[in-house]
């Protein structure tokens, strides 16, 4: 098909009916699991990289100086000072049904930038992406969400009142009295009502137990991308309908990492480089857009999924909010689209012109009915174009024509250029090693390009 390409209108060139790209489960499946999914009962504080970093690089747990001068994880060693109400009488049934704790869960206000996720649970978040722990003076969400905001690639964060000892439980004090600490744990994908799933543990005859537990997440849009525009908020990821009989759809990119799309744009820069090394005759398809979004199972975040495209596409064809499989729902979230500007179109064709190199060696192109061109497409911004046109000379030196040329993402990418068209029209004129003539070639010859070229000629001979 040939047309004069417009990027917004690819739109309207799509079959009706969508092709959805299912999510690739066993990208998720296969991906390796977290080592740490939540803090240790009885860390106070904890910090944890955004990639999921092993055990070696979790914090030391500050300590309280100790009367009998044992340490924390010492037989009864002297627990930090917890900071919230210990109720009456000092049992974990008492702190859950305590209702200051519960009104402190109910009552807080929620920060500025986030909303809420779940309130007044009596379990704490446990799942992956945990990105640390912060033991906290009072129930104060604010305090969470300035330590999220400061922390790279958290997206949420989970506040909670728990009923820690006052000693380390052993023989002797194996049922200590207790002290209530807040908590406030941190998230790389967002928290879920789901996640909220750790309710304690016995710790010897000491029952731990969790209260008051709200969770929030951000609601600001992610960063912008330098190289991309955007970005977009989408209603789920896209479902792309062929364009023209061609799948622009470049596959998926998962990571068991935090929700940040700069990762997704560093991997669809990685499959077009990946494309080009591997090109078919020259010809490769450029990845050009992209869907970063939070993937859970059953509610469970697992991790950022990455939904590469060689053409951007329209929100209205964001509609697959998720899909079951083997009883499982695996859902999209927070997903947000960017599109690379100016964009990498591959090649097209020419029909009915002649690359040529003229005499004093400048490249031009002629018209040559039997003849084509191949190219690259590139879009310029209005002042990229002038800057070019003064560094090429326009109008004195060449002149500027619209034309129209066949796009191969339209018509199929698999043949590419034809390695007959790179032998006869472009190697003969690859300059020789220096000293050596260069090397005009059997096939053309041409004036220097210029406003009358048309007129003067530049002879051109050969088939297609």
């Amino acid at each position: 098909m040939r047309s004069v390409y417009v990027l917004c209108a690819f739109a309207a060139l799509a079959t009706a009916a969508p092709k959805p790209q299912n999510i690739d489960f066993d990208a998720i499946k296969s991906a390796p699991s977290p080592t740490v999914t939540g803090p240790p009962i009885d860390a106070s504080a904890q910090t944890i990289s955004p990639n999921l970093a092993s055990a070696s690089s979790i914090a030391a747990h500050p300590t309280t100086p100790s009367m009998d001068k044992r340490g924390v994880n010492d037989p009864c060693g002297i627990q930090p000072a917890g900071s919230g109400p210990v109720p009456t009488p000092d049992t974990a049934e008492a702190f859950l049904a305590d209702t200051e704790l519960q009104q402190a869960s109910l009552n807080a206000t929620t920060p500025d930038g986030f909303e809420v996720a779940f309130s007044n649970l009596q379990a704490s978040v446990n799942g992956n992406i945990y990105l640390g722990l912060t033991t906290i003076a009072s129930y104060d969400p604010e305090t969470c969400a300035q330590l999220c905001n400061a922390k790279d690639g958290c997206q949420g964060f989970n506040i909670y009142f728990e009923r820690d000892p006052s000693l380390n439980p052993a023989d002797g004090c194996s049922d200590p009295p207790s002290v209530t600490d807040v908590k406030c744990t941190l998230w790389g994908g967002g928290v879920t009502e789901a996640m909220a799933n750790n309710a304690g543990e016995d710790r010897v005859d000491f029952r731990v137990v969790i209260a008051g537990s709200n969770g929030y997440n951000i609601t600001a849009n992610p960063a912008p991308i330098s190289g991309f525009d955007g970005p977009t908020k989408l209603g789920g990821a896209i479902n792309a309908p062929m364009l023209n009989g061609t799948n622009t759809y470049q596959g998926v990119k998962f990571f068991r990492t935090s929700y940040d799309p700069s990762v997704c744009a560093t991997a669809c820069l990685a499959q077009t480089a990946y494309n080009q090394e591997h090109a078919m005759n020259g010809s490769y398809t450029a990845c050009n857009f992209f869907v970063a979004y939070v993937s859970s199972v059953n509610d469970q975040v697992e991790g950022l999924y990455c939904a590469l495209y060689s053409v951007p596409w329209d929100p209205s064809y964001a509609t697959n909010e998720g899909q079951w499989q083997d009883g499982d729902w695996y859902s999209n979230t927070r997903a947000y689209s960017y599109t690379l500007s100016p964009q990498d179109e591959g090649e097209s064709k020419l029909p009915g012109w002649k690359w040529i190199i003229n005499s004093r060696g400048y490249a031009n192109i002629v018209p040559s009915s039997d003849d084509v061109v191949y190219s690259l497409i590139y879009h310029l911004r209005p002042q990229d174009e002038r800057a070019l046109d003064g560094h090429e000379g326009v109008p004195d030196a060449y002149v500027k024509k619209t034309l129209q040329v066949d796009r191969l993402v339209e018509v199929g990418r698999t043949a590419g250029v034809p390695k007959r068209y790179i032998d006869r029209e472009i190697r003969p004129y690859v300059p020789k090693p220096p000293g050596r003539p260069f090397n005009v070639g059997p096939r053309g010859t041409g004036v220097m390009a210029c406003p009358t070229c048309d007129k003067v000629g530049a002879t051109a001979s050969g088939g297609k």
